[in-house]
C-alpha cells in the first residue's frame, strides 16, 4: 500500500455519507472506544471499515481484532484501494491523540482521525504521525479534515 510522505499535510477528504457511517459506528460502541479504517486513494476516503475493539480496557483504548483487520486490508487491496486513515473515538475525552494512541501507532504517515463525544456535538481532529511508536510519534502534525457534502457539488 502506498503511503504519502510523513511531512505532507494534505487535506483529508471524507464524503458525508462515509463520515456519518463513522459517527454512527462510534455512537453504537459507546461507552467503548470504536475503531476502524478509512479506505480510498491518496487523500480521498471512499469507505469506512468498522473493526471490533478487543482492547483489554476498551473504554480507554482500542485494539482492532487482528483477523478482521487482516480481512479489511485484504479487501482494500482487492479493490485497488489503500489505507487512507485509521479512526477511533474518545467517548469522554478530547479529539487529541493520547500518549497511548501515539505509542501504539503502527503505520507511519497514515492519518489518524480521533472523534470525541465529550461535548454536546461530536468533534474530530486528524493527525499524521511521522513514525512508529515512541519516541518517533511525539510530534504529530495536524491534518485538515474536510467533510464533502455531495448534495452541494
Amino acid at each position: 500500500m502506498k503511503r504519502e510522505p510523513a511531512g505532507d499535510r494534505q487535506i483529508l477528504y471524507v464524503p458525508e455519507p462515509v463520515w456519518e457511517a463513522v459517527l454512527d459506528h462510534c455512537r453504537r460502541e459507546m461507552p467503548r472506544e470504536a475503531c476502524g479504517l478509512l479506505s480510498g486513494l491518496g487523500n480521498m476516503v471512499a469507505r469506512a471499515l468498522p473493526l471490533p475493539n478487543v482492547a483489554p480496557d476498551p473504554q480507554h483504548s482500542y485494539l482492532a481484532e487482528p483477523e478482521c483487520l487482516y480481512r479489511a486490508l485484504a479487501d482494500m487491496e482487492r479493490r485497488g484501494e489503500e489505507m487512507v486513515g485509521i479512526y477511533h473515538s474518545h467517548p469522554t475525552g478530547s479529539p487529541a491523540l493520547s500518549a497511548r494512541d501515539r505509542e501504539q501507532a503502527l503505520w507511519p504517515g497514515v492519518v489518524h482521525v480521533v472523534v470525541s463525544f465529550a461535548g454536546q456535538r461530536p468533534q474530530a481532529r486528524a493527525w499524521r504521525l511521522p513514525g512508529c511508536g515512541p519516541p518517533a510519534n511525539t510530534a504529530a502534525g495536524a491534518v485538515p479534515l474536510c467533510i464533502i457534502h455531495l448534495d452541494k457539488l
